[in-house]
C-alpha cells in the first residue's frame, strides 16, 4: 500500500516541522513512506532545507471559505480533509500535526494497519493520566440558580450545530485530529468536508476542523479504529514521564510505555516542564526532540 505522511507549517512553526521531519526519516525506511508537506507560508530557506528530506510540497488554499489576508497557517486548519488532493496518488494517508514528533516507528505501522480496511485509525482523547475526560470542563451558573456543566467541545458544537448536535456529542470522546491514518477512497474526506461546510461559518476557528471530523464520525457512524493514546500522546491533557536510562518519554504509570507519538499541543511546545521519572524522582526539560537524536538525524 503506498503511503505518505503529511504536515504542515509556516514559517514560525518551521523548527517544529524540522523536528517532526527528522524524526520520521530517522526512523522509517524512506522507500516505504513519502513525506509530503503543506506550505503555509515556509520562507525560501526553510523550503530548501527540507527538499532532500521532503517527496512533495504544495501549498494549500481556502478550501472552504476565503478569508483574505488571514495568517496562512489557518488555511492548514481547512487543508486536513483536502490532503488526498493535494497530494494524489497514494493509497494511504497519515497526518501528524507539526507540533508532534516521532519517537517509535511502531506507531506509524499501528496506524496504517488500523485504516488499511477503510476505517478511519485515530486516538480518543482518553487516559488514566489525562487531567480530565473532558477538555476544558467549566462548571456554570444559569438563571434560577440552575447549575449546568459546559466545555470548550460542548461550546464549538453547538456554535456549529446547535445544542441538540452539542447534547449528543459533546460528551463523546474527543478524537484527535493531530494524528490520523486513513485510506483515500474512504468515505470519511467527503463527510468530513460536508460536516464542514454544514457548520455556521463564523464559527470556523482554530479547532473546529477537529469538531467537524467528530461530528462526521459520531452523526454518521462511519467506521473507525480506536488507537492507545501512546499513539498520540496529547501532552496539553497530561504530562508523559521520562525514562532516564533510555532517554524516552513514556506514559507515567506502569508499565510505561513508551510514547510513539509526542504531541505538544498547546503552550507544551514551549519552555521546559516538570516530569516524573521512571525512577521515582523528578526532571525539568523540554518535550522536544532531543538534541542527541538531532544530532544523529543531521550526521
Amino acid at each position: 500500500m503506498k503511503t505518505v505522511l503529511v504536515s504542515g507549517a509556516d514559517a514560525n512553526y518551521f523548527p517544529l516541522l524540522r523536528d517532526l521531519v527528522d524524526s520520521v526519516r530517522d526512523r522509517t525506511p524512506r522507500d516505504r513512506v513519502d513525506l509530503a508537506v503543506l506550505d503555509a507560508g515556509l520562507t525560501g530557506e526553510q523550503r530548501e532545507e527540507l527538499a532532500p528530506l521532503v517527496d512533495r510540497f504544495a501549498e494549500p488554499g481556502w478550501d472552504l471559505w476565503p478569508q483574505g489576508d488571514a495568517p496562512g497557517y489557518l488555511r492548514l486548519f481547512e487543508s486536513r480533509p483536502f490532503i488526498n488532493r493535494y497530494f494524489p496518488g497514494y493509497d494511504l494517508y497519515v497526518w501528524i500535526d507539526a507540533d508532534a514528533w516521532l519517537q517509535e516507528a511502531e506507531t506509524i505501522e499501528l496506524l496504517a494497519h488500523g485504516a488499511a480496511n477503510g476505517a478511519l485509525a485515530i486516538v480518543p482523547e482518553l487516559h488514566s493520566a489525562y487531567r480530565s475526560v473532558i477538555t476544558d470542563l467549566e462548571l456554570r451558573y444559569g438563571r434560577f440558580g440552575r447549575i449546568r456543566f459546559d466545555s470548550w467541545a460542548h461550546t464549538l458544537y453547538r456554535d456549529g450545530y446547535g445544542e441538540a448536535a452539542a447534547r449528543a456529542y459533546a460528551l463523546r470522546p474527543m478524537l484527535n485530529s493531530g494524528v490520523f491514518a486513513l485510506r483515500a477512497d474512504a468515505p470519511h474526506w467527503e463527510a468530513w468536508i460536508e460536516s464542514y461546510r454544514a457548520a455556521s461559518p463564523r464559527k470556523h476557528r482554530i479547532g473546529f476542523d477537529q469538531i467537524a471530523l467528530n461530528h462526521a464520525v459520531y452523526s454518521r457512524g462511519l467506521e473507525a479504529e480506536y488507537l492507545p493514546a501512546w499513539c498520540n500522546w496529547v501532552c496539553a491533557r497530561g504530562l508523559p514521564a521520562f525514562n532516564p536510562a533510555t532517554g524516552e518519554f513514556v506514559e507515567p504509570y506502569v508499565p510505561h510505555q513508551r510514547i510513539g507519538i509526542l504531541h505538544m499541543a498547546r503552550n507544551t511546545k514551549h519552555g521546559t516542564h516538570e516530569l516524573a521519572t521512571t525512577t521515582g524522582g523528578k526532571v525539568r526539560r523540554s518535550l522536544r526532540r532531543p538534541a542527541d537524536q538531532k544530532e544523529k538525524s543531521n550526521a
